[in-house]
């Protein structure tokens, strides 16, 4: 995985107010295609990482890998 830096300088940035250093923000180039696609996705994972939006295809492919765990238990060879 290629992952850029964002930065306008080299160095960290430091806080005018609490002289602390400022982490740089770090993405993927995933996230520029995901941003090409819908800024949106971006937004969501990296400003709101705990509050996403579920929709109905989310929760019904989330029902769809809890019934095929059950289905592959099932499966499997007994003796």
């Amino acid at each position: 995985m290629t992952e850029t830096s964002v930065s306008p300088s080299a160095t960290p940035s430091t806080s005018l107010r609490t002289g602390s250093v400022e982490p740089r923000l770090t993405f993927v180039v995933t996230d520029l295609k995901q941003f090409a696609y819908c800024p949106r996705v971006v937004y969501y994972s990296y400003c709101l990482p705990l509050i996403r939006p579920m929709t109905y295809k989310m929760k019904a492919g989330q029902e769809a890998h809890v019934e095929e765990k059950g289905r592959e238990q099932r499966r499997s060879l007994r003796a």
